[in-house]
């Protein structure tokens, strides 16, 4: 337990820019999939 605590302690910077970078990964790839989605126009509002 006590060499979880320290590798934790010495290393928690490089730990929070990781879990930053993969929640940023992961809302570029639902705003872009959102952003991307159209829909099919109905044909009665082509006319």
């Amino acid at each position: 337990m006590k060499k979880m605590v320290t590798f934790i302690r010495k290393n928690s910077l490089s730990i929070v820019s990781i879990v930053a970078m993969l929640v940023g990964l992961v809302a570029v790839g639902t705003a872009s999939w959102i952003t991307s989605y159209q829909p099919e126009c109905p044909k009665e509002l082509l006319k």
